[in-house]
């Protein structure tokens, strides 16, 4: 049987699809009218819960395979690997996102949360611009000391386009509160002061200009180098 690494077409996705997880963060899908096509990919976020099971066969809803659809199209197909975990998956574990599109190292954690366990407990504190930058470079994440406070341009990558919530794969980013997606500072100075900087509020998609003494969120950034 042929297998194809393509991304599905739309009107092929739409039909209703049957999932199959095969190892880990390896999906299969499989249409079920002859002849039949396999169409495989791996790291591809957040695997939604599915909709019911029947044996070792999950069944998704029509609005999740759309999800899926949406997460492929944006992070490629990479090639699969059977029975073990991906570097992506193992960096989720970690508590540390790798945006592939712009060659960036989010926490997945805001300042003031704690990573433990594959998990993240608390709650962010919100900081002045000031302590927003120095609480960056005493951040301790994943064995990585190298954490910065992200530009605007890097902080914009996130912004959802015109509604609120961050711009990657769901459960990837966590909140720095219940209900609450946040306002967030950057890096990047005020145009006409050094008494204002930049932030994104994450809550309406905005960009604000705000005095530096004011608190906000914090999500620590770095490079990634080819030694990661």
């Amino acid at each position: 049987m042929q297998v194809d690494s393509r991304i599905p077409h739309k009107k092929v996705v739409f039909k209703g699809l049957r999932l199959n997880l095969y190892g880990s963060g390896v999906i299969r899908t499989m249409i079920s009218k002859p002849p039949l096509t396999f169409l495989r990919w791996e790291e591809t976020g957040v695997i939604p819960k599915p909709l019911f099971t029947r044996g070792k066969r999950r069944y998704y809803s029509e609005y999740e395979v759309q999800a899926l659809a949406q997460i492929i199209s944006k992070f490629g197909v990479p090639r699969v690997v059977y029975g073990k975990k991906s570097k992506f998956e193992i960096e989720l574990e970690k508590g540390v996102w790798r945006d592939a599109k712009t060659g960036l190292m989010w926490g997945r954690i805001s300042i003031g949360q704690e990573w433990k366990d594959g998990k993240y407990w608390g709650e962010s504190k919100a900081l002045s611009w000031e302590q927003a930058e120095k609480s960056c470079q005493d951040f301790r994440l994943a064995g990585y000391n190298d954490w910065r406070l992200p530009s605007i341009s890097e902080l914009k990558t996130l912004m959802s386009k015109d509604k609120e919530g961050y711009a990657c794969p769901q459960g990837i980013l966590f909140q720095p509160a219940a209900n609450e997606w946040g306002g967030y500072w950057s890096g990047s100075l005020g145009e006409h002061s050094d008494h204002y900087a930049w932030a994104v509020n994450f809550n309406y998609s905005d960009l604000i200009g705000s005095i530096k003494s004011n608190e906000r969120y914090v999500r620590a950034v770095r490079n990634i180098f080819k030694k990661d």
